[in-house]
């Protein structure tokens, strides 16, 4: 009899073992928001484009260049935020108002869409907590014509400059052979601004 109880006593003991193997373990947390912040001088200009004169002749200045029309340095955005879960990213300059933008994820590439076309923005690394963005420095004049005024465009924005941009989409010349004033200019420049995680 003493041994019909030991045995259910042992089937007991093993039974209530086995039952912690279906205990589900803590799961680590799913992380769907990214932040980063921008630390100074940490940017590289990718490429410079000049189209100027009567000729449309065009060149690829360097960086002093720029400095012209903007202070490249000037931090874009102080801080930005990549939501994964709901395919956000939010610029903050830290002097005005979030800015927020549905982004698409290919692989590292960042995209925003764009009148139905994705434009490259940078490169976000979910496994090393990598963030890299482009920014576009875009400058457009068209000097005074006998039936037109001055025309005067300077922008900068997230996101890639072509010559398709410049010359065919937004530009104020359809090309460079519109150009015929001395003084008519076109000028772009990609330059990416490296964030740290934080």
């Amino acid at each position: 009899m003493k041994t019909v109880i030991h045995l259910v006593i042992l089937i007991f003991a093993f039974a209530s073992c086995s039952n912690t193997d279906n205990i589900d373990e803590p799961q680590p947390a799913v992380k769907n928001v990214y932040q980063f912040t921008y630390s100074k001088s940490n940017y590289s200009v990718k490429d410079i484009t000049l189209y100027k004169g009567s000729t449309g002749e065009k060149s690829h200045p360097n960086e002093t260049y720029l400095k012209n029309y903007w202070d490249i340095q000037l931090i874009p955005w102080e801080k930005i935020s990549v939501d994964v879960k709901k395919n956000l990213i939010y610029l903050n300059t830290g002097t005005s108002a979030e800015k927020s933008y549905s982004i698409e994820r290919k692989k590292d590439s960042l995209f925003i869409p764009d009148n139905n076309e994705l434009t490259y923005i940078g490169l976000f690394n979910q496994n090393n907590n990598s963030l890299q963005i482009r920014r576009s420095f875009r400058v457009s004049t068209k000097m005074p014509r006998e039936n037109s005024g001055l025309i005067h465009s300077k922008r900068n924005i997230i996101g890639l400059t072509r010559y398709q941009d410049m010359f065919y989409k937004y530009g104020t010349f359809e090309s460079p052979a519109g150009m015929t004033e001395p003084d008519d200019e076109v000028l772009w420049s990609n330059i990416d601004y490296n964030y740290q995680s934080l």
